[in-house]
């Protein structure tokens, strides 16, 4: 069982989250959470699913699942979810049961316990036979539960491992002796999980040993009915398959008049919203965007069902994100108003927002096949003429492998310097490579440009493509967003692989498989690609300030200043020979103002001549703003987490930076950004390798103000000796060119 309260997503994916930041908890203190799971007065808590599972709630269970999987499949599904995690058997009996395949959890109290109250540094076990025990704990840190074990779920093989905050009796307490705590708390999560015990080892034991599939979870045992809905709506949510729509599920987003464009009324959020345009769009296969001033900014999956009164338009209505794999519900209504437009409104913990219906679901364009380089080079050329705007919502695909030795390419679309108004000249469609590759790639200007790839604005999405022997070159000042695969992304960009002998160089922001980027890029890779920053910088008065020049190279992505990146790998060098370069990083020169950096490998070497700063294995610079509206309407980037994360990465990295500052073995630094340096927190991520010549680095970052750095593993040596410090040393900020007025 895993139940983690989500953002509210329903309202991430369309509102943006309009009505403000939701911050990310701070960090356990020394005391673990026990403190925030007995409250100020203390907590008594009783079984969840006791509670939960019974005649009265079936129906809210039901609504949820039959969101997912259609009414008529929903009884059975809920029969089979609830099973799941009410069985009755745990320890060694569980173990020889679950030995030829399925499993179950007891997520019930053992060991006699009716209830269990926590208070202060205590806990009292009220018995079941009327009897109860009191004893006092400390804690003694944080341990893994299921480190090495690993479960079939859903097709996919997981990883059962999960943290806990370990607290130990001050006396003998027999069976609790031991307190394991997850994270969750009522306030966050309406629920708690744990586990107790006399052996600290065996119950670090998931799927073996005496505790093996036993996981309690306990409720405020005084949870009011809202509580309980939404503890409901976490497990259902959590644990549904989002792989596949269903045909009654589709039927029902159909029936209910989902499919099709809807705009939102932003009027209800003030003038400061007065320029945002925001639209969704859901298909009929139930997948559905929004953009957000014609950018995209979220990919997921709809669902609804009926659940009120039948034909009276209100019910539940669930959206499951592909990018960060959560999925969140909200009631809804759908009207129709005085000028009679459809409105469908969706209500929501953070607030309310309204869509106007634009147009019912279209007919697909037909796919355009293209197989040789003359066709590829007709796409370009309509998509930089402006006289198919870019094909907006228009499929092509590749049907053969296309080499372009010998031509001069001219990527398909770019930024019109002189009207940047203009969009007609970027590409709005999709263009899917069928696993197909494009080689041989050869680019170079001399004036400026912005956007330069084999898609060089890219506001639709480029998936599934090989691109091979890219060598592409951009040295005028005041060019940008230079990349072997993608320019500009503004879109999507997935399951994209960079290879063979590759060069890609720029002034400012130069990457392998995106140059710049406010889009999302995800499962893509970079292999044998050299990433060349060009330019110089002088920073006289002391202050480092960028000048968007010799600024932000990375294998996978040159510059990200919003957007989303996941589950990339890159292998490469990143190269910088003029003076004072900023921003380099093995998997990215700078991933800023983004929630969550995840899943990204990388195997770099990055090379200075004459010094540098804001340099990392990782990335070069990373955070966010406290204020995640700060630049909502100047950027069209709004952020939910502070600070941002950045986990699961791994990054071996050789640095041969002479003189440069700021510079860590996984993250350079922050960025001093409208009055304050934005901020990172680090989990789960591991950096070996070497660093030359850098003056004071950190093994993690060279700077990290309001930062956090937890569970980093680091072996990292400077300039031949062990580089112990976590976080380096630095005299001033890096900052930023945009600031408040004053500040410059």
């Amino acid at each position: 069982m895993n139940m983690k309260k989500t953002l509210s997503l329903v309202l991430a994916l369309c509102l943006l989250t309009m009505s403000g930041v939701i911050g990310v908890a701070e960090p356990a203190a020394e005391t673990g959470v026990f403190p925030a799971v007995a409250g100020e007065d203390g907590t008594t808590y009783v079984s969840l699913f006791d509670v939960i599972i019974s005649d009265k709630w079936t129906p809210v269970w039901q609504d949820y699942v039959a969101a997912i999987v259609g009414e008529d499949a929903a009884p059975g599904l809920t029969a089979g979810l609830q099973g799941a995690i009410t069985s009755d058997l745990y320890g060694e009996a569980a173990v020889a049961a679950f030995a030829g395949g399925g499993y179950a959890f007891d997520c019930d109290f053992i060991n006699g316990a009716q209830s269990i109250t926590f208070g202060d540094d205590a806990v009292t076990i009220l018995k079941e036979d009327g009897s109860s025990e009191t004893h006092t704990y400390e804690y003694i840190g944080e341990y893994s539960v299921g480190e090495t074990e690993t479960m079939m779920y859903q097709g996919t093989e997981i990883s059962m491992a999960f943290p806990v905050d370990v607290y130990k009796s001050t006396d003998e307490a027999g069976e609790f002796n031991y307190f394991f705590l997850r994270e969750d708390t009522m306030e966050e999560t309406y629920h708690i999980e744990f586990r107790y015990g006399k052996d600290l080892e065996e119950l670090q034991g998931y799927l073996v040993g005496p505790y093996a599939y036993w996981l309690a979870a306990g409720i405020d045992e005084s949870a009011d009915d809202e509580t309980i809905r939404k503890v409901i709506a976490l497990f259902c949510l959590e644990n549904m398959d989002y792989s596949a729509h269903t045909e009654a599920a589709l039927k029902q987003l159909s029936d209910l008049g989902f499919m099709g464009t809807w705009q939102a009324d932003m009027t209800p959020f003030g003038e400061a919203y007065a320029a945002v345009d925001l639209t969704m769009a859901i298909d009929e296969n139930g997948h559905g965007v929004t953009f957000m001033n014609g950018v995209q900014t979220a990919d997921f999956e709809a669902y609804a069902v009926d659940s009120g009164e039948k034909g009276d338009g209100e019910g539940l209505y669930v959206a499951y994100s592909n990018l960060d794999y959560e999925a969140e519900a909200a009631p809804f209504a759908i009207t129709v108003n005085d000028a009679g437009q459809t409105v469908l409104t969706l209500t929501a913990d953070d607030g309310t927002i309204s869509w106007i219906k634009l147009t019912d679901p279209e007919m697909p364009s037909e796919v355009v096949e293209i197989a040789t380089a003359e066709e590829l080079l007709a796409l370009a050329r309509t998509v930089n003429d402006g006289s198919a705007q870019g094909y907006p919502g228009q499929y092509f695909v590749l049907t053969a492998d296309i080499d372009l030795t010998g031509i001069e390419w001219q990527p398909i679309g770019h930024m019109d310097l002189e009207d940047m108004s203009n969009t007609n000249c970027m590409f709005f469609g999709t263009l899917d490579g069928q696993g197909h590759t494009i080689s041989n790639v050869t680019f170079a200007a001399t004036d400026p440009v912005c956007g330069v790839g084999v898609v060089g604005m890219n506001c639709g999405e480029v998936k599934n493509l090989k691109v091979e022997n890219v060598h592409i070159t951009a040295e005028d000042t005041f060019s940008m967003a230079i990349g072997g695969v993608v320019g500009y992304n503004m879109g999507y960009v997935h399951e994209v692989t960079l290879t063979g002998e590759n060069e890609i160089a720029g002034v400012n922001c130069v990457g392998g498989i995106a140059g710049g980027n406010m889009g999302a890029v995800y499962n893509c890779s970079v292999e044998n690609t050299t990433i060349r920053v060009l330019g110089d910088n002088d920073f006289p008065s002391g202050r480092i300030i960028q000048q968007d020049v010799a600024e932000c190279g990375g294998l996978v992505i040159g510059g990200s200043f919003g957007g989303f990146i996941d589950s990339c790998a890159a292998q490469g060098r990143v190269i910088a020979e003029g003076r004072e370069p900023v921003g380099l990083g093995g998997v990215a020169g700078c991933l800023e103002m983004m929630d969550r950096v995840a899943n990204c490998t990388a195997d770099a070497e990055i090379i200075t001549v004459q010094g540098g700063h804001a340099i990392g294995g990782l990335c070069g610079f990373s955070g966010t703003h406290s204020n995640g509206m700060i630049v909502a309407e100047t950027e069209g980037i709004v952020t939910t987490e502070y600070p941002g994360v950045i986990e699961s990465c791994s990054v071996k990295v050789k640095m041969n930076v002479p003189g440069a500052t700021h510079v860590g073995g996984l993250v350079g630094t922050g960025l001093y950004y409208y009055g304050e340096e934005t901020a990172f927190r680090i989990l789960g991520c591991a950096v070996t390798g070497e660093i030359l010549g850098a003056v004071t680095p950190g093994a993690v970052a060279g700077r990290a103000e309001n930062s956090v750095i937890d569970s980093c593993q680091t072996d990292i040596t400077l300039d031949g000796a062990p580089l112990t410090d976590e976080v380096g040393t630095t005299v001033v900020m890096y900052e930023s060119g945009d600031q408040f007025e004053g500040e410059e």
